[in-house]
């Protein structure tokens, strides 16, 4: 790697412990056991990710490493609009509620089978909405099929920021009801809106739900139910969104702080560092 041969050290803010799409999953793992073996520091998003990663790695725990959450996202896109606006700009029925799903839609998102369960649940309270591109034509097919349900609404195209804040603000809630996940940009970026989120018990969402409580990420163990899903709107439905999610802990200056002072207990800063900055 060359820039270790240049003298210069590696961090890894582990996102993910490994892709999620792997083309060619030997090489893939190879390059990552070989990548991760090469690091000088790792950034962790939360406790489950570390715990995975050296489950997963089998790594020597004396490496540094800093546990910094992912960041809000309350001044990154548009404010939210009044809901009935949304719902009416996009064409949504005004007198029923919107379970949303966004974002890029792969696999282990699982959003055929969420298609699935949202029909059997029979929720005539609710409409399904899921906006988000894919790249697979037979996932799009099979997405296409399930929404004969007139209560599914299908977006299915790349969503731009000066636009998702418009699915967001027309949503009761959020699902998110993927096989396996580590962290979610998706999860804090729900949240900043202060939409509940439906999602499994597992990675960021289970000290999110222990740090939030059930009102605002309502985890479910085991696989999505039909009835997992009319409990948790229930359960929703109950509560006071009044108001906003506190996510002080996620504010990005206190991240940047965080982040420093793990680079500088990294590389601490010598006589001869400071000279190298002033030229």
């Amino acid at each position: 790697m060359a820039i270790k041969l240049k003298g210069s050290k590696l961090v890894w803010t582990v996102h993910n412990v490994v892709p999620h799409d792997a083309y060619r999953l030997n090489f893939s793992n190879f390059f990552m056991r070989w990548f991760a073996k090469h690091c000088d520091g790792l950034i962790f998003m939360s406790e489950e990710s570390k715990a995975s990663f050296f489950t997963h790695y089998q790594y020597d725990e004396e490496i540094s490493y800093a546990i910094i959450p992912h960041g809000h996202y309350r001044t990154s896109y548009p404010a939210p609009i009044p809901q009935h606006v949304a719902k009416q700009r996009l064409g949504l029925p005004p007198n029923k509620k919107v379970l949303l799903f966004f974002g890029m839609i792969k696999p282990y998102k699982n959003i055929d089978y969420l298609m699935a369960v949202f029909n059997q649940a029979r929720l005539a309270g609710y409409v399904l909405v899921i906006a988000g591109d894919t790249d697979s034509p037979e996932l799009k097919e099979r997405l296409i099929d399930y929404a004969k349900n007139p209560n599914i609404y299908l977006f299915l195209e790349f969503i731009p920021d000066d636009k998702l804040h418009i699915f967001l603000s027309a949503a009761s809630a959020v699902v998110l009801p993927y096989r396996s996940i580590l962290n979610s940009g998706a999860l804090l970026l729900a949240l900043s809106f202060n939409k509940p989120v439906i999602a499994p018990h597992i990675g960021a969402f289970v000290s999110l739900q222990q740090e939030l409580g059930r009102k605002w990420v309502y985890s479910y163990a085991e696989e999505l139910e039909a009835n997992t899903l009319k409990n948790a709107l229930a359960h929703i439905a109950l509560q006071d969104y009044g108001k906003a999610c506190p996510l002080e802990n996620y504010d990005w200056d206190k991240i940047a702080v965080a982040t420093l002072r793990f680079y500088r207990q990294l590389f601490p800063i010598t006589p001869r560092s400071k000279q190298a900055l002033r030229t």
